[in-house]
């Protein structure tokens, strides 16, 4: 019986494999579904240290009048493993 092919070998991807800056995929992210990045802050920005938690404000146009733009907060971040 001939042995399986191996898996494919994809280049490398940043955005894909982690290795982006979390700001910067927010901002493509927001881009893609016709938002706008309004702010974006990392714990590494806060205390001098590595990435861990995300913070950010996206913004996105409507089409009401008396509410031009909304715009609402997210945090991501890895889960303590100490329980």
């Amino acid at each position: 019986m001939p042995s399986p092919a191996p898996p494919p070998t994809w280049p490398h991807c940043p955005l894909r494999d982690g290795d982006a800056e979390p700001c910067a995929v927010a901002a493509v992210v927001a881009a893609a579904h016709a938002g706008r990045l309004s702010s974006c802050a990392t714990d590494a920005t806060a205390s001098g240290g590595d990435a861990g938690d995300v913070t950010v404000r996206v913004a996105l146009a409507t089409d009401v009048p008396f509410m031009p733009e909304i715009a609402v907060d997210a945090r991501a971040g890895p889960v303590p493993c100490d329980g």
